[in-house]
């Protein structure tokens, strides 16, 4: 996806260089979580990861399809306990980048419905006062809990 984008315009960079480029870059992208992840495992902890993952493979892997963005969507939505409103958008924003495939094959009224629905269920059922309705608070409150 970034890959793409950046790899278009450079006069450098040749079809076959691209791909191992976009290898090291996905890799080192998602290191950090992994490592992190090795040195203090929690449940928690692996989940998040699997995000950082599935994000940074949608992020820059070697020609990404729209439909990519639905192997990033099935981690994501393993962490609504945790932060259900961030899980919330981002799999509306998922749904948004969907949108052109979906118009082609003339599911647009469904799309629209489908889209709003969730979006009622999801913020009646989450009110936006609620604790874990701002992912940096929720990060936050991860590290005070470490800490003690």
């Amino acid at each position: 996806c970034v890959c793409v984008c950046v790899t278009s315009s450079s006069p450098f960079l040749t079809r076959p260089l691209v791909f191992p480029c976009s290898l090291g870059v996905t890799v080192l992208s998602s290191l950090p979580s992994c490592l992190d992840l090795l040195r203090r495992p929690t449940p928690q902890r692996f989940l998040f990861c699997l995000v950082n993952v599935a994000l940074s493979f949608f992020l820059f892997s070697f020609q990404v399809h729209e439909k990519s963005i639905l192997l990033a969507v099935l981690p994501v939505s393993l962490i609504f306990p945790w932060c259900p409103r961030a899980v919330t958008w981002f799999s509306a924003i998922a749904a948004f980048s969907m949108y052109p495939l979906l118009a082609k094959d003339g599911l647009t009224l469904a799309y629209a419905g489908c889209t709003l629905l969730f979006l009622q269920v999801c913020s009646v059922m989450f009110p936006a006062s609620g604790p874990s309705s701002n992912l940096f608070t929720f990060l936050v409150s991860v590290q005070e809990r470490e800490r003690e």
